[in-house]
């Protein structure tokens, strides 16, 4: 509590009030401990800097949340390496604004509600956010996209349609 710098390790437990949340991944799970050099190959110095988000599980209340930050698919191999089984959450944000689509990662949440950080009209309206919408409806029930002004839209898509749109 009265800590002025904290550094999050994977595996850490932090409590805060009743929230409970675990470190499941770090920038040090992606870094070679003897030659201090990245274990990814990395497409472009934007993705390096991306996968060197910490992803959290937290337990708020009866419900789990894993929140993801902005992982690409070259680190989500390696969260999923490291905690298969207990990456299993009632929600999960869509990593890297739903562009990180790693297909083993959503399965192993098996969310039941997926927290999509992007505006809900640029899945509708672009035909390269489609695919995010089928891969999260085979693995969650039910998607919620961020709106402007920091609302936030459901969404069921389901058989290639929205079949509901609602907002608090």
């Amino acid at each position: 509590p009265h800590c002025k710098h904290y550094t999050p390790h994977s595996g850490d437990i932090v409590q805060i009030a009743d929230v409970k949340m675990q470190i499941m991944l770090t920038f040090e799970d992606m870094v070679d401990p003897i030659t201090g050099k990245t274990v990814i190959v990395p497409l472009d110095d934007v993705s390096v800097f991306n996968d060197t988000s910490t992803v959290v599980k937290m337990w708020l209340g009866e419900m789990t949340a894993v929140i993801t930050g902005d992982i690409t698919p070259l680190a989500s191999p390696k969260l999923v390496e490291m905690h298969g089984e207990s990456l299993k959450t009632d929600i999960i944000q869509a990593a890297h604004h739903g562009g990180n689509l790693t297909v083993e990662m959503y399965e192993a949440a098996k969310a039941k509600y997926v927290f999509v950080p992007m505006n809900y009209k640029n899945v509708i309206y672009k035909k390269f956010f489609q695919e995010r919408f089928s891969v999260f409806s085979k693995y969650s029930e039910k998607e919620y996209y961020s709106e402007n002004y920091g609302m936030t839209v459901g969404l069921a898509y389901r058989n290639g349609k929205i079949v509901e749109v609602w907002s608090p």
